[in-house]
């Protein structure tokens, strides 16, 4: 089983929304294969002989004999592609819009973008408009098509072509390899295993595309779909990458009770990359922006990942560089966040200020002015405000206020703070693009520090939410240590 859809089954209450799809992958066998029911993904060599049954998910590897019966309940007729999956195909996925969180109505939404409204039944353009409710994607070394599931025939309904010389578009340049290819609530991912290109995440509801590059680059390209295989200028949008550019498989999850993206309308996906280095997660804000760091969510990742490999030291990387996790007894998990950043450079704020206190006026629900706000950076821009009574004042007015005051560039994360000794401050967070949120490890490491630096706290602290506790640690260094506690949700059996 790959390391990515692993990742994402056991994060998932839903193994089907766990992969967007359920994986059928290289099954072993020389011998006909008859009328087997999958439930989850299958890894091995390559498939030879006659596969029949019902088959739902994603198809992967080298297919050399005949497939007959139903792909996700659409009769497919796949020889029709046949050449193109045996001889040159690296990677198949079938896409089942069913799946989404939506249940696919987001095809149906989409009469605005340029795809649907670009010139039909040309070389790269089939001739259907809508979106395909089953897609049968498959990659080739330097080419991506779709092609139509809903017609028993199979038709191509869009390509994209990488550009013979080197210049850029949606397939990065000339002479790159894609390695993978995955979707999910109409994001397309694709992967490529050289030259540092990371992943091309193309969404067809924003009718956009940017690039989640290796080392530290987030870009985002000009081009709309309709011009996916046209050159692009690009802008780079944040500081962010993924650790190693070499990609080895992508998993697309939707964990539970997450966020909505305002701009789609649909539930905010994780992706989990894994490189030729180590393994990256990507977070979304419900705004559409990327986290810079999530400090639980970099926790629960590194205990899976342990799990998988024995071993109790983890690195991953997130838009502030690698963090190390050690996986410690009684299910806790400690990862070093690192040094925090607390010149407003740094931060960033928008001009020089103190930022151990930046005169920030908040007011309560008793209509009592409190002025402060200490801001620091622990991987994404962090400001609190220790008060009497953290229940006294209205966060979801007071957050989205501070959080896109002019001081913060880039917005910010706002916690309510109440020291109740040196070891121990209770706290609500307001995320940047996210919310209220009931637990935020690097608010709380903010916190810790916030506290440190102001004399009110040690440098060992609990910081308490509503749901539980994480333990704080500045060490000789400086460094900052989130210790916590993680659970399983859900394990997947694979029954073939």
């Amino acid at each position: 089983m790959s390391k990515a859809r692993t990742l994402a089954n056991l994060m998932s209450d839903n193994a089907e929304l766990a992969d967007g799809q359920i994986s059928v992958a290289e099954v072993v066998g020389a011998a006909p294969l008859a009328s087997p029911t999958f439930t989850g993904t299958a890894t091995g060599a390559a498939f030879s002989g006659p596969l029949t049954g019902n088959v739902t998910g994603n198809v992967t590897g080298n297919i050399t004999g005949d497939i007959t019966g139903k792909l996700t309940g659409s009769e497919i007729n796949v020889s029709a592609i046949s050449t193109t999956i045996s001889d040159t195909a690296v990677d198949v996925f079938v896409y089942d819009t069913s799946k989404d969180s939506d249940g696919g109505a987001w095809r149906h939404k989409t009469q605005h973008t340029s795809w649907y409204n670009e010139t039909l039944s040309t070389s790269t353009r089939g001739s259907r408009k809508e979106f395909p409710a089953v897609a049968v994607i498959v990659a080739e070394v330097a080419k991506v098509t779709i092609y139509d599931g809903d017609d028993p025939d199979m038709p191509m309904w869009m390509v994209f072509n990488q550009p013979t010389d080197s210049t850029v578009n949606f397939m990065a340049s000339s002479g790159k390899t894609v390695s993978v290819i995955r979707m999910l609530n109409g994001n397309l991912c694709i992967g490529f295993s050289d030259g540092g290109w990371g992943v091309s995440q193309i969404s067809f509801i924003s009718d956009s595309q940017r690039w989640l590059w290796s080392g530290s680059i987030y870009y985002q390209l000009t081009n709309s779909v309709s011009e996916r295989n046209s050159y692009s200028n690009y802008a780079q949008l944040e500081s962010f990458g993924i650790l190693g550019g070499l990609i080895s498989d992508i998993a697309m999850t939707v964990l539970p009770n997450t966020l909505t993206n305002y701009a789609t309308e649909l539930p905010v996906p994780v992706l989990l990359v894994t490189t030729e280095s180590a393994a990256s997660i990507v977070r979304y804000n419900s705004d559409g922006s990327i986290s810079g760091a999530c400090g639980n969510g970099t926790r629960c990742v590194a205990d899976l990942l342990s799990k998988e490999d024995d071993n109790k030291e983890i690195i991953l990387w997130t838009s502030s560089g690698p963090l190390r996790s050690k996986i410690l007894e009684d299910n806790l998990v400690e990862t070093e966040i690192g040094i925090p950043k607390t010149n407003w450079h740094e931060i960033p704020l928008s001009k020089d200020l103190d930022t151990k206190n930046l005169g920030l006026k908040i007011v309560n629900k008793n209509n009592i002015t409190h002025i402060g706000g200490t801001s620091i950076n622990v991987g994404n821009p962090h400001v609190i405000f220790f008060v009497d009574n953290i229940e006294d004042y209205d966060l979801e007015k007071i957050g989205p206020e501070i959080e896109n005051h002019k001081y913060f560039p880039e917005k910010c994360n706002v916690t309510l703070a109440k020291i109740i000794n040196k070891n121990l401050i209770k706290v609500k967070v307001w995320e940047r693009g996210a919310g209220l949120t009931k637990a935020c490890g690097t608010a709380a490491c903010a916190t810790a520090i916030a506290g440190n630096i102001n004399k009110l706290t040690d440098k060992k602290t609990d910081i308490e939410f509503s749901l539980g506790k994480l333990s704080i640690t500045i060490d000789e260094n400086n460094s900052v240590h989130m210790r916590g506690p993680v659970s399983d949700i859900k394990n997947i059996e694979i029954k073939i």
